[in-house]
């Protein structure tokens, strides 16, 4: 009867555990990963007619300030660089914090540079082609 008993507990066990794994596949440790990366940042693009649009978008996930860089680089057609920067502010959330219109010919490179509590993020885009 011993035998049965350690067989359903190596079962239900075994299920348990497949259900932790399961389950750490389906949710990711969201706190652990929120707590390595309370500031990110995007660079978003939008098409209207011939013109493209950036905008740099920080992210935190409480009250945070600091200072961003945006960095636009065209190759091809129109040859050009831009150079944004300056100071942000977020209190949680999103926030829109630097946008361009270009050209919609050419190449364009977008690097976004973070800064805030000593710690700095980068993301960077890619727009080619006619638009």
């Amino acid at each position: 009867m011993s035998i049965l008993y350690v067989t359903r507990h190596g079962v239900v066990m075994a299920a348990l555990a497949t259900v932790g794994v399961i389950g750490a596949l389906v949710h990711p440790a969201t706190p652990a990963t929120a707590a390595r990366d309370p500031l990110s940042c995007d660079i978003q693009v939008s098409r209207s007619g011939s013109l493209v649009g950036l905008k740099a978008i920080v992210s935190a996930q409480g009250a945070t300030s600091g200072s961003y860089r945006l960095r636009v680089v065209s190759s091809g057609g129109n040859s050009s660089n831009i150079d944004q920067s300056g100071d942000f502010s977020v209190s949680g959330g999103s926030a829109v914090v630097s946008s361009v219109s270009l050209g919609g010919n050419g190449t364009y490179t977008a690097r976004l540079s973070v800064t805030a509590d000593g710690r700095t993020t980068e993301c960077n885009q890619r727009v080619s082609g006619s638009l």
